[in-house]
């Protein structure tokens, strides 16, 4: 990004695109009830009437609308972004450019053909923009980059410190077929399909889980497809999306920690994803398909806290071992379940078999990627950082925290936990409510751990 001078004084006003999203419906309105009056032999008055409120209120929205553009403005100068809005109340806000956490820039293709984008800021006060207005292309990328110049803790010369991500050739497909959002309706379509051979209704169900599966793939290809991620002095400056595209500026004192998933086909392969974690608990993809080695140090190389582990709080015998019996239960469990069904006849046998397949394989390629992440599970605290190993549904991950970032840490014990010392614990960063999981976890340098931590 380009630098500017913090000096300079840099203002602007919303784009007039802003005036005419408002109108729309009215006009459209009073354009289609003055349509049918003139060609209504009957000359209905009734038309007239709606034809006319809805021209009164897109004047009405026509004449606020300019007004508030009119009074509308932002100025940034000395550090400091000034915002003025508000027709009838008027309203002023000042904010320092270095306590907002990042910016994002929005633009979908009808903005991007005339010319503007919106631009949105993020401060840690509320998880909505206390700034958005669509504006020139030109003027965004210069507030970008004043906020972007503001943010430097320390001089640079050049790009020396900087770098870019560069994805492999199919990262996107790989990363969105992989998903558990895409591979949970496809498998279950496929077994719908196995079951509901000759029925209508469970080939309705199967063709609508495939829909589903489908539907998520492309929206995720979509979304973060062309992602571009480039590691800046001052932060990083992320772009992602083909049909809306999002750029987004992070600077490294807003990203508190990194989340890193894989799920049963990426684990095997070796590949996982990572998102970075902001104050407020917005989570920004930044790799979709990483293949690069190990992803413990790779969330410390994007955190800049590079380091071997020092201390930690893990038994990987116990984590399989709990997850063994686990797979053990679900076999037990589908005996009497599908005894159950036994009574059943038509659809009904039919469907319930189905999803009492469906559940039984889900247990067991949950258990599977568990056993296979084993080894990764537990706490661990390294130079500035501290990493939680567990499982989510079908996806093991790891949250890697900053130190200073951890806000609370959950434990929960059961009675054949608390017989064998062990426990559940969920590590919850600064500004979330929910954080990483981890299970069979020794009780006793669990403490030890988060008291030196804080």
């Amino acid at each position: 990004m380009e630098q500017v001078a913090a000096k300079e004084s840099l203002s602007g006003r919303p784009h007039l695109l802003t005036v005419f999203p408002p109108l729309l419906l009215p006009l459209s309105a009073a354009a289609v009830c003055f349509g049918l009056f003139m060609g209504n032999g009957s000359r209905s008055w009734l038309l007239l009437t709606l034809g006319a409120a809805a021209s009164i209120i897109a004047v009405t929205g026509t004449t606020l609308a300019v007004m508030r553009r009119t009074v509308c403005h932002w100025r940034m100068a000395e550090g400091m972004l000034y915002v003025t809005y508000g027709a009838v109340n008027r309203r002023e806000l000042g904010f320092r450019l270095d306590r907002l956490l990042y910016a994002e820039i929005r633009q979908n293709p009808l903005t991007a053909l005339l010319g503007c984008s919106r631009v949105r800021l993020y401060a840690p006060t509320d998880a909505k923009p206390f700034f958005s207005q669509l504006m020139a292309e030109r003027e965004a990328a210069a507030l970008v980059n004043r906020f972007a110049a503001a943010t430097q803790e320390k001089p640079h010369e050049g790009n020396a410190h900087s770098q870019r991500l560069v994805s492999g050739k199919y990262a996107a497909l790989l990363g969105a077929a992989t998903a558990r959002e895409t591979l949970l309706p496809v498998g279950w379509s496929g077994i719908c399909a196995l079951y509901g051979m000759g029925n209508l209704t469970m080939a309705i169900l199967a063709a609508a889980l495939l829909t589903a599966g489908l539907l998520s793939l492309v929206m995720r290809l979509l979304r973060e497809g062309g992602l571009k991620v480039a590691i800046l002095p001052e932060g990083f400056a992320i772009q992602a999306g083909v049909w809306h595209r999002r750029k987004y500026f992070v600077p490294r004192r807003s990203v508190i920690g990194t989340v890193e998933c894989a799920g049963p086909v990426s684990l095997l392969r070796g590949a996982s994803r990572f998102e970075l974690i902001c104050e407020g608990g917005r989570r920004i993809p930044c790799m979709r398909w990483y293949e690069g080695g190990c992803g413990a140090e790779a969330a410390k190389r994007l955190l800049d806290c590079t380091g071997l582990a020092l201390t930690h709080a893990a038994d990987s015998a116990a984590f399989r071992r709990y997850y063994v019996g686990l797979t053990v239960a679900a076999l037990l469990t589908g005996i009497p379940g599908g005894l159950l069904l036994l009574p059943l006849d038509g659809t009904m046998r039919r469907f319930a078999s189905a999803a009492l397949t469906a559940a039984l394989l889900t247990a067991l390629l949950h258990c599977m990627t568990a056993l296979r992440f084993g080894e990764d599970s537990g706490i661990h605290i390294g130079a500035g950082t501290l990493s939680v190993g567990g499982m989510g549904l079908l996806s093991a991950r790891r949250l890697t925290l900053r130190r200073g970032c951890l806000a609370a840490v959950k434990i929960r014990r059961g009675l054949r936990e608390r017989m064998k010392g062990f426990c559940t614990a969920e590590l919850i960063p600064k500004g979330t409510r929910r954080g990483g999981v981890c299970r069979q976890i020794p009780y006793d340098k669990l403490l030890a751990i988060v008291e030196r931590f804080y």
